[in-house]
């Protein structure tokens, strides 16, 4: 699944590709489909959908600020009980629990929880042992270097008597069987698992496009330290040694229960799903897997997910289902007929000399703010991050330079943790020194036309605001880019480029620097397409720096 939308009837639309596995082509490269339902449901697990609703946060713009909050590992824990031990008849034996034969869960203990109202106290637990496959007993006992050492040689000094000799004697699994030994180790070591309830604190986000997780075991230590306590006292009773999987010590858990990203709240600011799994200010999506859980549940959850589920089905059959369109499938080109469509400039034939250059500008951008300077702190500490690289290229020089517009045209894409990843650019525009409100001012304006990856068009505006401030601000003029991101594709705006932020259009700001390196390198991107390159870029030059002495030198505010 590529994205989904909701449509104006309130159907949703969901965009996806097929994969042909006769023909494994990459994922880019395969035609993108259409499918339209009334009720979409999700359930690609806690990590799956999650990363869903991030990628497509921008097809959902009344959704819970808290998306991608209350993530945990249902307090998962993995502790390792070794040589367990037995005395029979004055002699201490090795203890058979045989972890490879049977269920991966045979019983388990409940240590009760402070909630339970029966005069327990902290967060409960269940510790249960965990079976393992046949195949992890020969890495158990390879794993006791020094006693499988002689058998192994034992073997191989067989098996080269064997071929040396010629006594054409072949035994393969009596030699393995001794190389392997008594399985005494592995017969008496099993892994054990803790779970419960560890403090849901967990955030998922999107980073570089991909689902990313800030979690710390820090916040729930104490918990871990009473399972590890019942682990090691469990251990102590069969004659065993407790061995903390390695992971931890390093402060890391191992988790086969994550849960959260979409939690279920009483209201939209607790939680993103409503007590019946439906996403909150998007009627008919439904979330019914781990990732709605608000919390652990202490035991294995997939019965209580279950029943959840079961529970949001009910509701679902009591529902008004809204009237699809006709038909439950069409092409995706048949969505894009509402979108402005405006031509590049880049595909008009344009006389005359261009230049172009690559530009590349990383900073950050948060939603539900309109003001960038405002909107840029919030993004700070959120670590919403934003980027694009635009190839920007000009009218010919002559039209280029006799413009007071001075415009051109941007390729390239945009890239947002909010935005979903990346998003190619469909169409661009640019403009070179604008004269902006007041004296000495001068603006670079930008204009993007881009999709989120569920559809939605977007409008990217940025402006560089250039004129004298006291001090030596060039650089930061030049290198600092207000943005806006606004609903639809927009072909008009504002001579300044940005809305008021209060403007109902606007998603969310931020801003974007140009950093010393990226500097550098665009920098060697200038190039001329046309017949007099030298020129061209010599008339693109002049006007640049002169432009930027106007500004700084205080000779524009002294014309009227």
């Amino acid at each position: 699944m590529r994205g989904f939308e909701r449509d104006d009837d309130g159907t949703w639309l969901v965009h996806y590709v097929a994969h042909d596995p006769g023909n494994p082509a990459p994922t880019k490269s395969l035609p993108e489909s259409t499918i339209r339902c009334a009720k979409l449901i999700l359930a690609a697990g806690t990590f799956g959908s999650t990363y869903l609703l991030l990628r497509n946060r921008m097809s959902l713009p009344g959704i819970s600020p808290a998306l991608g909050t209350r993530f945990c590992g249902n307090g998962d824990l993995l502790g390792l009980m070794l040589n367990a031990t037995q005395m029979a008849q004055g002699t201490v034996s090795s203890r058979p629990l045989v972890g490879s034969r049977g269920p991966v869960i045979t019983t388990a203990i409940r240590v009760g929880d402070e909630l339970d109202g029966d005069g327990s106290s902290g967060r409960g637990y269940y510790i249960e042992d965990a079976g393992y496959p046949g195949f992890m007993n020969w890495l158990m006992e390879l794993s006791q270097i020094r006693a499988a050492i002689p058998r192994v040689a034992r073997m191989a000094a067989r098996i080269v008597e064997n071929r040396l000799f010629q006594q054409n004697r072949s035994n393969i699994s009596a030699d393995l069987a001794a190389a392997m030994g008594a399985s005494a180790f592995s017969e008496s070591s099993v892994p054990l698992l803790g779970m419960g309830r560890d403090v849901p604190d967990g955030m998922m986000n999107l980073r570089d496009g991909r689902l990313a997780i800030d979690w710390t075991v820090a916040t729930s230590e104490e918990y871990f330290a009473r399972v590890r306590g019942t682990m090691a006292a469990l251990a102590e009773t069969l004659g065993a040694g407790f061995q903390d999987n390695p992971l931890w010590w390093a402060k890391r858990v191992i988790t086969v229960h994550p849960l959260g990203g979409a939690p279920i709240g009483a209201t939209i600011q607790a939680g993103v799903c409503d007590p019946y799994s439906q996403v909150y200010e998007a009627p008919g999506l439904y979330v019914v897997d781990g990732s709605a859980m608000p919390g652990p549940v202490g035991a294995n959850p997939s019965l209580t997910i279950a029943a959840l589920a079961d529970r949001a089905c009910e509701r679902m059959l009591t529902d008004v289902w809204p009237q699809p369109h006709h038909g439950t499938a069409a092409p995706a080109s048949t969505f894009l007929d509402a979108r402005h469509v405006v031509p590049s400039l880049a595909e008009a034939a344009q006389p005359g000399t261009r230049v172009a250059f690559t530009e590349q500008m990383k900073g950050h951008f948060t939603l539900g703010e309109g003001a960038p300077f405002k909107a840029n702190d919030v993004a700070l500490l959120r670590h919403e991050r934003m980027m694009f690289e635009l190839t920007i290229t000009t009218t010919g020089i002559d039209d280029f330079l006799g413009n007071p517009a001075h415009p051109g045209s941007a390729t390239g894409y945009l890239d947002g943790d909010l935005l979903g990843g990346r998003c190619e650019v469909e169409q661009g525009w640019f403009n070179l020194f604008v004269r902006g409100p007041g004296s000495g001012h001068k603006l670079m304006l930008y204009r993007l036309h881009v999709s989120s990856p569920g559809g939605r068009p977007l409008t990217f505006v940025g402006v560089k605001d250039i004129h004298d401030d006291p001090g030596f601000d060039v650089w930061a003029d030049t290198t600092t880019l207000r943005v806006q991101v606004l609903r639809g594709h927009l072909s008009q705006l504002s001579d300044t480029g940005l809305l008021p932020p209060e403007d109902s259009r606007i998603l969310g700001a931020g801003i974007l620097y140009i950093h010393p390196l990226d500097f550098a390198k665009q920098l060697t991107t200038f190039t001329t397409i046309g017949p007099d390159g030298a020129g061209a870029m010599a008339k693109f030059g002049e006007l640049f720096l002169g432009s930027l002495w106007d500004s700084f030198s205080g000779i524009a505010k002294a014309t009227p």
